[in-house]
């Protein structure tokens, strides 16, 4: 029998940074001699950053979560790649910010897919800067609080990222809380912006005993196909140009419960932005023209009326 291929499961909600993480263990499998397979999950039908993966032997799982309504796409492109013409060395998982750890192991061991493939490691991303509001019962929701207990439960090591916007006595609170609901062979990484060693994050730290008891005691808010329902995603098309620093000053201003934003527009100048937005916080990056991408706006979150969004976002960007 041939070897079992290595799987690395990315999860984190949402905002925390996981697909900078994803494009360096990309680049360090690489420069390891691995062909590697990626799975990409999105919650909504379109993937704005399909251009950073373009040299990538990509599989887009749209329109849902691979944990959960979509969870026979994920088997069928698991099975795509140990097709001879496709044969990989090593494949990551990234799922949505939403999607839950646990459900995506027992994937793999309910559908036979573990006789080809073997998980290493399941990799946390966690926004340090969020964390401990995440967690508080003033200003989260129960799902949250419980997603991301389960997303810490079952992590093999968990990246700490964005750890450079917190000061000394509230870092201290975070990993202290976070070490406390831990194995004692997990690790804790300090990441800003994602940057890890790429040997840390490719290391095997999987341990079998201990992924059986969590998924056979998952009894949790993906039961009988519920998937965290009052999460939405919001597609806005964008059907001329958009002044940067006008989107900007309205994503700033979004509810509470708009948790992140991306997206692709083009400025008056016919330039191609690409942005990031959670936290308050939104970052631009302009891409390069000869990319085929179509501008728009994804936003996802909570309980969010698409017609009063849809309003404000021609009121206040458009019509600007």
């Amino acid at each position: 029998m041939k070897q079992k291929i290595p799987v690395y499961i990315l999860t984190g909600f949402l905002g925390s940074g996981k697909t900078t993480v994803l494009l360096n263990m990309l680049e360090h499998a690489r420069k390891s001699g691995l062909k590697p397979g990626l799975l990409l999950n999105e919650a909504g039908s379109v993937n704005v950053e399909r251009y950073l993966f373009q040299e990538e032997n990509m599989i887009e799982l749209l329109d849902g979560c691979i944990c959960c309504s979509i969870k026979d796409d994920l088997v069928k492109a698991c099975q795509f790649y140990l097709r001879e013409e496709t044969q990989i060395d090593i494949l990551f998982i990234e799922g949505t910010g939403v999607s839950n750890p646990k459900d995506i192991v027992a994937a793999f061991h309910n559908r036979g897919l573990s006789h080809y493939f073997e998980i290493n490691s399941i990799i946390n991303v966690i926004d340090a800067s969020k964390y401990l509001e995440y967690k508080s019962v003033f200003s989260s929701s129960k799902e949250i609080r419980e997603l991301l207990k389960d997303q810490l439960e079952i992590s093999t090591l968990v990246l700490l990222n964005k750890i450079d916007l917190l000061n000394g006595r509230k870092k201290e609170k975070v990993i202290n809380h976070i070490r406390a609901q831990l194995n004692s062979n997990d690790q804790i990484v300090e990441t800003t912006y994602g940057r890890a060693n790429g040997e840390i994050l490719l290391k095997n730290r999987y341990i079998e005993e201990r992924q059986t008891k969590e998924v056979q005691g998952n009894h949790h808010h993906h039961a009988n196909g519920q998937h965290l329902h009052s999460f939405q995603t919001i597609k806005l098309e964008l059907w001329s140009y958009v002044e940067k620093e006008v989107l900007e000053k309205w994503l700033i201003s979004l509810p509470d419960y708009i948790y992140r934003g991306k997206g692709i527009i083009q400025t008056k100048e016919k330039r191609l932005l690409q942005f990031q937005f959670s936290s308050r916080n939104v970052v631009f990056k302009e891409i390069d023209q000869f990319y085929h991408v179509t501008p728009c706006v994804i936003l996802i979150g909570q309980d969010m009326n698409k017609q009063l969004i849809q309003n404000s976002f021609q009121e206040n960007v458009y019509s600007r």
